[in-house]
């Protein structure tokens, strides 16, 4: 399957995406950036994006471009992956109330409110992922926390390392992590 795969790291917004593909660079596998989306506050250690891939749902044919690769893509998008490459998807997960903190402090300047609405939006996001991953063939997930990633590393890098199947360094993967970013932790959340 590793020749015809694209992998990705998937999640809603502030669930760890970005970590996990640190992760992942510093471990070895070969990224689709375009280094946009310079590294701030929010995330200090880079976004990790490919911008083509927020408009996956009007063009996908650069999908080519990813095999072998990782890339970033949020899970709203993932419907629109075409049928003709594999998949391993890591989706990132992270309770829903720290997510929305971290997003509201996030979008704190931008005066943008986080409401219910977006709670909705974002619980079928995921739920509708992982029904297209249980449906299609050509689709493998791994479900990661990232609070399990931040408080057992070694347990949840060598799943990875497992899922992917890949030559990867895992010292170097377990060194990308990083706890002292993980913020608006539940108890805990900065408001």
């Amino acid at each position: 399957m590793q020749r015809n795969t694209v992998y990705i790291v998937s999640g809603l917004p502030r669930s760890g995406t970005s970590m996990m593909m640190k992760i992942l660079t510093d471990g070895g596998l070969e990224t689709l950036v375009d280094n946009n989306r310079k590294a701030d506050n929010d995330n200090p250690k880079g976004y990790f994006e490919y911008k083509p891939s927020m408009k996956l749902h009007k063009d996908n044919s650069w999908m080519g471009k990813a095999l072998g690769k990782v890339v970033k893509i949020m899970v709203n998008f993932t419907e629109f992956l075409p049928d003709e490459y594999n998949y391993k998807i890591i989706l990132m997960r992270r309770d829903l109330d720290e997510i929305l903190a971290s997003q509201q402090i996030m979008l704190k300047e931008e005066d943008k409110k986080v409401d219910d609405a977006v709670r909705k939006i974002f619980t079928r996001d995921v739920e509708k992922a992982k029904k297209i991953a249980d449906e299609k063939e050509n689709i493998e997930m791994l479900e990661v926390w990232y609070p399990e990633v931040v408080k057992n590393p070694g347990h949840e890098v060598e799943r990875i390392y497992c899922f992917l199947g890949l030559d990867l360094d895992k010292e170097e993967m377990l060194e990308a992590v990083d706890p002292s970013l993980y913020r608006n932790r539940r108890g805990a959340i900065q408001r």
